[in-house]
């Protein structure tokens, strides 16, 4: 970068400071100081960790549970002036390395170059609100073109947008850490369990748009990975990635409206968006001082199924149903006649982005409460877990709660039958009382029938999704581990738990110092764990 290029950059940054002193100054300051999710549970990790040995303080490691769990979540390196949303914080990887005869940990930043330029120049969700907010996103547009000569549909490895704090992906020999709407992160994953990031990943220069989704879905047949991107602009890029991790086809898919679309699904021949009422409208934000992702009931919600191998976006069907939202799906397959496709995810009646921080308000105070009297759950706001029906042949749809015996969100499979299927789903609890989103415990779905187990974590212990990792040698789907986080807040110190899914006992607790501020979890293993004798879902 020459002088003048640095100079402008210089003027960028001061100018963006400015915006935050003033940000800071119309919101008093209340966006941080009194926001939940810079305190407790979702309180920075500050202390970057390396533990070679881990004390097993209950039971023991399992003998054929190996690999490395990784957990994503954002956790601020720099607490913003202008406002703090939960999915703002920079992402940490937590990794904890489980082999024969040791147990480790690290917690490393991912290096992003946003990371490394301390956040200023870059506007957070949590500022976009007021004139200021969009003021702030017509500036960063303006200093990629100037600095780095990018359209805004295209992406370079020098851009310093990325926060990579949602999720992390293995596929194709290559572990990514991934956030919505931005490209994929490389990460190298070391000998001794280290965390090295090496830099934005944008699969060969094949991208032709800069966002990837933080939830892809592999395709335990093929191999495939499909994935999507989108942006303010409405309309997404969907991707076809082989095996090998070589894109191998990436086509537009118009929408009526640019919308918030966090998940997706597949089949065995489809894959499956979800095109919902949490729509961009950037009026909110001078009108209302509100992050402009808002929930509007006269946009239709519908999903929509198009082949694996689409060509085109003319061979997508859209089906519609109730106005909802929904963060994470759990599985979806063909039935057995290929005529209809069912789909499990965790389904809200009503959401706004404001309730996970930032906008002009503090959090919770524009649905009419305060988040510290822990008495005010909005039931419409919280995931139950449904099941759509769609006639491939007819275009119905039918829909109903799976359970609605608890709040569940964060979904998890036997990890051989994505898109295939499948008879049960590992979801977290979330709190019947606490409107922040804490997880209480873990429960077991039969997804035909309802029927629910539970486990639930001792009083104000709070977890993080639960990975079900299946067990050597297993016949049966659930026949297996679940390994989740759980934060301990009387002592600030972390569970790391393993869970027999059929005995539904702790087998080996581990202690660490970091919190879990929920986010996505993912065991790499040495060696394939397939094997079992099926799904035992009729799959009619």
């Amino acid at each position: 970068m020459n002088i003048v290029l640095r100079l402008i950059n210089l003027g960028f940054f001061y100018f963006h400071l400015i915006l935050d002193i003033i940000q800071g100054w119309q919101s008093h300051s209340s966006r941080t100081k009194n926001n939940p999710y810079l305190s407790g549970n979702f309180a920075p990790v500050k202390q970057v960790i390396t533990a070679p040995s881990l004390s097993v303080t209950q039971g023991r490691v399992p003998d054929d549970l190996r690999g490395e769990f990784v957990r994503n979540g954002p956790n601020p390196v720099h607490i913003p002036r202008g406002g703090y949303h939960w999915f703002d914080g920079d992402g940490m990887l937590h990794g904890v390395r489980l082999s024969k005869n040791n147990v480790s940990y690290v917690n490393r930043y991912v290096n992003t170059a946003r990371y490394s330029l301390g956040d200023t120049i870059v506007p957070r969700i949590g500022e976009l609100w007021g004139i200021i907010g969009i003021v702030k996103i017509y500036a960063a547009r303006l200093r990629e073109r100037i600095i780095y000569g990018v359209h805004p549909d295209h992406i370079t490895t020098s851009v310093p947008w990325s926060n990579a704090n949602t999720n992390v992906f293995y596929h194709g020999g290559k572990m990514l850490a991934l956030v919505e709407d931005q490209p994929p992160t490389l990460i190298k994953i070391l000998e001794d369990g280290n965390l090295e990031t090496k830099g934005l990943y944008d699969y060969q220069g094949k991208f032709a748009h800069r966002a990837f989704t933080a939830h892809p879905k592999i395709c335990p047949i093929t191999g495939e990975a499909m994935g999507f991107g989108y942006s303010i602009n409405p309309g997404i890029h969907y991707d076809v990635i082989s095996k090998e991790g070589v894109v191998t086809s990436s086509i537009k898919i118009k929408l009526p409206k640019a919308v918030m679309m966090h998940d997706m699904a597949i089949t065995e021949h489809y894959t499956i968006f979800f095109d919902l009422s949490l729509v961009f409208d950037p009026k909110v934000m001078v009108l209302q001082s509100r992050i402009p992702f808002v929930f509007d009931r006269t946009h239709p919600s519908r999903i929509g199924v198009i082949p694996r191998h689409a060509r085109s976006d003319a061979e997508i069907k859209w089906f519609h149903i109730a106005p909802c939202f929904l963060f994470h799906t759990a599985n979806a397959w063909e039935t057995k006649s290929h005529k209809e496709i069912v789909i499990y995810g965790c389904r809200s009646d009503n959401f706004e982005l404001d309730q996970l921080g930032g906008g002009g308000q503090a959090p919770f105070e524009f649905v009419g409460k305060d988040y510290k009297s822990g008495s005010f759950v909005r039931p419409d706001y919280q995931p139950v877990l449904y099941e759509w029906v769609l006639n491939l042949e007819t275009g119905a749809v039918s829909e109903r709660p799976v359970t609605q015996e608890c709040y569940l969100e964060f979904p998890r499979i036997h990890p051989d039958l994505n898109g295939l299927p499948s008879r049960y789903s590992y979801i977290a609890i979330t709190s019947e009382v606490n409107p922040l989103p804490v997880l209480e415990g873990v429960a077991k779905v039969e997804l035909a029938t309802g029927r629910i187990s539970t486990v639930r974590w001792p009083e104000g212990h709070y977890g993080s999704e639960a990975v079900f990792v299946p067990r050597k040698g297993a016949q049966d789907e659930d026949d297996g581990y679940l390994l989740s986080f759980v934060y301990r807040p009387d002592t600030e110190i972390t569970d790391k738990m393993n869970m027999m899914a059929l005995m539904v006992e702790v087998v080996a607790v581990m202690l660490l110092m970091v919190s879990p501020s929920l986010c996505h979890d993912y065991l790499t293993t040495p060696t394939p764990r397939k094997g079992f004798s099926g799904a035992n879902a009729d799959g009619n």
